[in-house]
């Protein structure tokens, strides 16, 4: 069973004065920031914070002050963010306090389902190699993809259909357009044959390309396989024929960047005071 936690509720609550008229918009009754695990049970831990210290900016004939922070689950990856502001300008009737929440909501996904999401998958793999195999083949064509990305530093592009020629993905680097065959194989100690090396080679050719990379679960690829890749190069079929098995993959996989992972960091808004 894989957890997500992609999707949030938003909540927000205000109190105090604005421009000579009370607000107060409080949600206390019902909600409150969690010290506690909604799904664990275990204690949250502030992983982040920043607050802005006192300012005075331009819009506002008084003073301003921003803080943010994020509490998460060390068991589970749970997590919330809360951001507050506080506005003091009695020359413009206005002392207010507001404070918004983003609460993440828990989504369950079996590790076979198409629909999980990407960021989910992979560091679910990351903590459970060995369940790369149960994942669904078209999940194993985005994960690829979500990793090329970062590995080679350039868009990759999903292109498998049913048609698709043998192609799964596609991008450019160096100025070279690069394909790429994806196999999620079922069994882990399976080995990709020559044939498979063959029909890579022939969809490269076709669509234009002097350089292909096979993606593959398997344990391996037979001694003529390897052959025929390097026997492409050496003879100047193509410019690179990279083979990629299930340890290198899974070696990329462990290269990623986690903080992208983290829901919660696009949200943060606040210029920490230095001073």
């Amino acid at each position: 069973m894989i957890l997500d936690y992609s999707e949030y509720l938003e909540r927000e609550k205000a109190d105090g004065l604005l421009l000579g008229k009370t607000v107060n918009q409080n949600i206390n009754n019902f909600y409150k920031s969690a010290e506690i695990c909604p799904i664990c049970k275990l204690k949250t831990y502030i992983v982040y914070n920043a607050d802005s210290g006192v300012t005075y900016p331009e819009w506002l004939d008084g003073s301003y002050r921003e803080y943010e922070s994020v509490k998460t689950c060390p068991n589970c990856g749970w997590w919330e963010y809360k951001f507050n502001n506080t506005s003091d300008a009695m020359l413009d009737y206005t002392r207010l306090r507001e404070e918004k929440f983003k609460t993440a909501i828990l989504r369950k996904y079996n590790v076979d389902d198409k629909s999980i999401p990407i960021t989910s998958l992979e560091k679910y793999i990351q903590k459970n190699p060995e369940k790369i195999y149960n994942i669904h083949h078209k999940k194993m064509e985005e994960l690829t993809q979500s990793i090329f990305r970062e590995h080679f530093n350039c868009d990759v592009e999903l292109v498998g259909k049913t048609a698709d020629g043998g192609i799964d993905l596609l991008f450019v680097k160096s100025d070279k357009p690069s394909v790429v065959q994806v196999k999620r194989r079922t069994k882990k100690d399976s080995v990709e044959s020559a044939s498979q090396i063959r029909e890579l080679l022939g969809a490269t050719l076709l669509a234009d390309s002097r350089s292909c990379i096979f993606v593959t679960t398997a344990d391996h690829f037979s001694k003529q396989a390897k052959q025929h890749a390097s026997d492409a190069i050496d003879k100047k079929i193509v410019e690179e024929f990279e083979l990629i098995n299930y340890k290198r993959f899974i070696e990329m996989l462990g290269l990623y960047k986690s903080t992208k992972t983290e829901m919660w960091r696009k949200f943060l808004v606040v210029k920490r005071n230095l001073g």
